[in-house]
Order: structure tokens, then sequence, then C-alpha cells
């Protein structure tokens, strides 16, 4: 009895594991190399672009400079905020955040850490 409950315990802790969808991980403010504003602008364009495709990740994951996209006065938080309002989870490094001094301006639920991207980038789908 003992044998199979510990099985079942493995079991229920693996088949969390599952995979998540699709995660989409910036690291960066920006869209590749190049002028700064142009690279910027960019990758509000691609972000734009993916919501109007209909494709909607899993979540979207922000760290270093990428947190900069959460800043209230930045071009990138509305169609972030859709992408949150159609289920998509928005969420960025809390230390990333600090650092760069946005973290009163973020929801605490979009708030997160090195451990959970782990998580979420080592069971994506893609």
């Amino acid at each position: 009895e003992p044998i199979l409950l510990a099985r079942d315990l493995l079991w229920q802790k693996e088949s969390h594991k599952q995979k998540v969808g699709t995660i989409v991980m910036l690291s960066k403010n920006s869209f590749g190399e190049g002028d700064s504003d142009f690279s910027e602008s960019l990758l509000n364009v691609f972000l734009q672009t993916m919501y109007d495709s209909g494709h909607r990740p899993r979540a979207i994951l922000m760290a270093n400079s990428g947190v900069k996209l959460m800043d209230p006065k930045g071009s990138t938080l509305p169609v972030l905020k859709s992408f949150l309002d159609s289920g998509c989870e928005v969420m960025a490094c809390g230390l990333c955040l600090d650092y760069y001094g946005l973290k009163e301006h973020v929801p605490s639920d979009q708030v997160t850490n090195m451990f959970t991207i782990c998580e979420y980038l080592l069971t994506a789908d893609r």
C-alpha cells in the first residue's frame, strides 16, 4: 500500500510537468540590433502583429531590459494589456523591475521570479 501511494505521488508530480503551450520570452526592450528607437518600435509592431494574427501564447515573460515594456508610459503596454485581457499571462522579473525602477508600476500578480520563468520555459511546447 505505501509503495502504491509513493508511485501515485510520483505520477501526480510528473503530471504537473505537462507542456504549457507557447512561451514568448522578451529579454530586451527592442527587436534585434540597430537604431534603438527603430528597434523598440519594431518590437511593438511584432507584438501587435502577433496579437492581430489571433495566435495567443500561454505566457509572455520579460526579464532584463525587456521589463521596460511594462512601463506605463511605454508604447507596448496597450498590446500587452490586450494579451492579458485575452487570457495570456504577462509577467515580468521582479528583480529586473526593481533594477529599472518599475516595480511599483506593475500589478503584483504580474511580477514573477527566475524560478517561475525557468519553469515556464522548460515546460513549454515551444
